[in-house]
């Protein structure tokens, strides 16, 4: 253990910014049906099954981590509000304090609605759009590329931010250019780009120029996570200049990482993520690593205080 892994693994301040939680047989989730394909990673067998806050405890451990912030995994639910709501009644004295990040379609006439219904369950701290979309391939989770220059979608960013809600996006490399555009229209909106906009090897030069177009904008954060795209098993070596760019360009307030379990698991455990990292950050300050792994996530998600 390094001085610094073992430093940051004596506090109790660790906030994992990114996971989920699942129960099969109290909602469904289409892409976790026993033969649905597999996704972008890969097979996915491994986490066709319930995933609970225990079975979390469990994976995380012993890591000291304080406070979680639980992201939607793709319901099927009718009701945008029903994973939320299921979170919040099963929710116990032993799990961690957390918050959650709902999924809408921003892009339906009744957003408005659905942004007050979900403003209504305590937890709620934002949403989450998939906007990557490149034809030919797996990562298509809009109904077409754009889609965040639509009027439609434009309404509900709107009404998220009128919310005082967080936007968590999934796009591409290529799709940063649209982050800045929304970053510039909604400029008191928090917008959260996952999984370091899933970076690709083939698609550095495309990722960098993208990173340096949002860098202006300080509304604009981004998850270390899901780094699977880069090094499948999170080889410090090959993520070292990508993630350091993240950060050097966009400074440590506006990063912060999240174990993605239990989709990250099948790649690379939370402890071996975060041994990657601190070997990464090395030469980074201990202000920088506490907001990458914990003050960001509480600022961005008012960990701690009310909706």
């Amino acid at each position: 253990m390094t001085r610094s892994e073992d430093h940051l693994f004596s506090r109790d301040d660790l906030v994992d910014a990114h996971h989920h939680l699942w129960d099969l047989g109290a909602l469904r989730y289409p892409w976790l049906d026993h033969n649905a394909p597999p996704r972008p990673f890969g097979d996915h067998a491994g986490i066709k099954r319930n995933y609970t806050r225990s079975d979390y405890r469990e994976d995380i451990a012993p890591l000291p981590i304080a406070a979680t912030v639980i992201v939607e995994a793709s319901c099927g639910a009718a009701d945008p509000t029903a994973e939320a709501r299921w979170l919040l009644a099963t929710g116990d004295r032993q799990a961690l304090p957390s918050v959650f990040v709902a999924k809408a379609d921003l892009s339906r006439a009744d957003i408005e609605a659905t942004i007050v219904d979900l403003a209504a369950v305590p937890i709620v701290r934002g949403v989450r759009a998939g906007l990557a979309w490149r034809a030919n391939t797996r990562f298509r989770f809009a109904d077409g590329p754009h889609r965040s220059r639509e009027p439609a979608f434009r309404n509900g960013v709107a009404r998220v931010a009128a919310k005082r809600f967080s936007l968590d996006l999934i796009v591409l490399p290529e799709q940063l250019p649209e982050v800045k555009e929304l970053a510039l229209a909604f400029p008191d909106l928090a917008i959260v780009v996952n999984h370091l906009a899933t970076a690709e090897p083939q698609h550095l030069q495309v990722w960098s120029d993208g990173v340096d177009q949002i860098k202006p904008h300080s509304n604009v954060a981004m998850k270390l996570s899901g780094l699977w795209s880069l090094s499948r098993g999170w080889d410090a070596e090959a993520l070292r200049p990508t993630v350091l760019h993240a950060v050097n360009a966009l400074g440590a307030d506006r990063c912060m990482w999240g174990s993605n379990l239990p989709v990250e698991g099948l790649m690379c455990g939370p402890r071996s993520q975060i041994s990657t990292l601190l070997t990464i950050l090395e030469g980074k300050s201990d202000d920088d690593r506490a907001a990458i792994f914990a003050t960001t996530a509480r600022r961005i998600y008012r960990i701690g205080r009310n909706a």
